[in-house]
């Protein structure tokens, strides 16, 4: 069609005039000057005012002549460019990238909706243009100035939203409160976060207040509220996950169940009969979900849903080394705990391997499963590939020290256990954390039974 460019080079190559090879989802030149790259792909349309063809007639005199000569052309002014509408572009190209090692998706279905919401909150606006700018840092692995001023701008203007009673407990604070924490994952700056659960628990009960659904943030808190004992799930809160668990058919994936995990570990003896069961049904729900990703990881063109019902799995099983921990730490009696966690512990190994071609952000969920099935186990060998892949897992995202959270566990679970001891229950006669080789025929039967395969060259001692 004439007078519309066929270009659909990004932004910044076409304003410099060069080629851009629209690779997603950033251009090489882009990502090789750390750069956001917006609006590659897109078809640019170039609007040409029309007119209409009329029979000019010459009998016009002399003066209407010179008088048209000197009457001033209308000029017809562009119209400034909105600056949301901008912001918006950026985050939909974010939006837009199907590769699953950088689907912005693994952060939650909600994400979809921020476009329409941009224009009626200055912290939502800031937050999300820090978002799209800091998701240059994801794959190029520096920190552009501009993602860097861009974070700088969202948290002075979330800092106003949350100072302003009206506005804080908005949905829309609440979202640009939790873009920031991505931000900051991406950008790795990790001396503000100490508080985030604590502000983070105000206003999800202020938003459950006003009838706001929101599902990733409980999920958030509830990870939160295992290493900050000020962070804790309330029956105000849990009005938000009501349709979201009702929709779940997974009983290990409810919110409401998940939630339970960090008081179990605050108060193991009170909650001792419901530590067991829910550790029952994971169990069972493993087992259900472990057939149906193997059905996922051999079929073709099933690479997104593999991921995320890998995450999903992932979060179950980290739940479930926690919670077989803890059994093991209160009870005397390990003849099932061990084999259990020694299948659970290699199996999160061979998961985690499975999940590094999705990495970074399709298998962001790893290091939490990996941290827990270190804690779980005592083998060395075991905890030298965890340690490995951890590393491997740290470099895509440096703020959280996996191994200082994993030897934080540690200590806990000891201290529950001396505890237990300390009120004259019966000490264990193996190590806390399972010496298998005592135990090697019935973990190796509980091992063939899940029709889980050992790796090869791989031993129980």
């Amino acid at each position: 069609m004439p007078g519309v460019p066929s270009g659909r080079g990004c932004e910044a190559c076409r304003k410099q005039k060069k080629k851009c090879d629209q690779v997603q989802p950033s251009c090489s030149r882009c990502m090789r000057l750390s750069i956001p790259c917006v609006g590659s792909g897109i078809r640019r349309y170039k609007f040409i005012s029309g007119s209409i063809d009329s029979t000019v007639t010459t009998s016009s005199t002399t003066t209407n002549h010179n008088s048209a000569l000197r009457t001033p052309r209308k000029q017809i002014f562009r119209m400034p460019g909105n600056k949301s509408i901008a912001v918006a572009g950026s985050f939909i190209s974010v939006l837009e990238v199907k590769d699953i090692r950088y689907d912005i998706g693994v952060y939650g279905a909600f994400l979809t909706e921020i476009p329409k919401r941009l224009g009626s909150s200055a912290a939502l606006d800031a937050s999300v243009n820090a978002f799209s700018t800091s998701y240059t840092s994801i794959y190029s692995r520096t920190k552009p100035v501009e993602a860097l001023e861009s974070y700088g701008r969202g948290l002075k203007a979330l800092r106003v939203a949350l100072n302003d009673p009206k506005e804080a407990t908005e949905a829309n604070t609440i979202c640009a409160f939790y873009l920031m924490m991505i931000c900051q994952t991406w950008m790795a700056h990790g001396d503000d976060n100490a508080n985030h659960g604590e502000i983070l628990i105000y206003l999800l009960n202020a938003a459950a207040a006003q009838n706001w659904q929101g599902t990733f943030e409980a999920e958030l808190l509830i990870m939160e509220g295992i290493r900050n004992p000020k962070v804790k799930w309330t029956p105000v809160i849990g009005k938000l996950t009501e349709a979201r668990d009702n929709a779940v058919g997974i009983e290990s994936l409810k919110l409401q169940t998940l939630a339970k995990v960090p008081e179990y570990l605050r108060y193991p003896g009170e909650y001792l009969p419901e530590i067991k069961s829910t550790y029952i049904q994971m169990k069972i729900d493993l087992s259900t979900m472990r057939n149906s990703l193997d059905k996922l990881h051999q079929a073709p063109h099933s690479r997104t849903l593999h991921s995320r019902f890998q995450a999903a799995y992932s979060l179950i099983l980290s739940f479930a080394n926690l919670l077989n921990s803890l059994l093991r730490a209160l009870s005397e009696d390990l003849t099932s705990l061990i084999p259990e966690s020694v299948c659970y512990v290699e199996e999160t190994i061979v998961l985690a391997e499975e999940a590094l071609e999705y990495r970074p952000l399709g298998s962001s969920a790893m290091p939490m499963v990996l941290t827990t099935a270190w804690v779980a186990t005592s083998d060395v060998s075991r905890r030298i590939r965890i340690e490995k892949l951890l590393i491997e897992y740290q470099s895509d995202f440096a703020i959280m020290n996996w191994m200082e959270v994993a030897l934080w566990l540690e200590e806990r679970l000891r201290g529950i256990h001396l505890s237990s001891q300390d009120f004259g229950a019966a000490a264990p006669t193996m190590k806390l954390f399972g010496n298998a080789a005592l135990v090697e025929d019935e973990a190796l039967k509980y091992h063939s039974s899940l029709g889980f395969k050992p790796l090869p060259g791989w031993g129980w001692r």
